[in-house]
């Protein structure tokens, strides 16, 4: 009886995968692969942000009224003898 190539082709890959599958060492490869890509993805994404920070910094630092309008919105500074408005929507209570 002669096996034929394909069936031993199979069962050659079919044993690979297994094997690969089980094996511990190959797992942890997978799993650090997949934590490295994480990884590199939020550099990315953290250089981008950096990106912004620095170029709003050197726009506050050329341009005074810009700083002003970021401090006064961040901190909810007003400057001297200006005042604050605040609009509130009117809820209306269902009797």
């Amino acid at each position: 009886m002669r096996i034929p190539v394909k069936l031993i082709k199979r069962v050659a890959i079919i044993g690979a995968v297994v094997y690969l599958l089980v094996n511990p060492g190959f797992r942890r490869i997978i799993k650090h692969e997949i934590e490295k890509r994480k990884i590199i993805s939020e550099i990315e994404r953290l250089k981008k942000e950096n990106e912004i920070l620095v170029s709003e910094i050197r726009l506050m630092e050329a341009d005074k009224s810009y700083y002003t309008q970021v401090v006064c919105r961040e901190l909810g500074m007003l400057k001297p003898g200006e005042v604050e408005y605040r609009i509130t929507e009117k809820t209306e209570s269902k009797k």
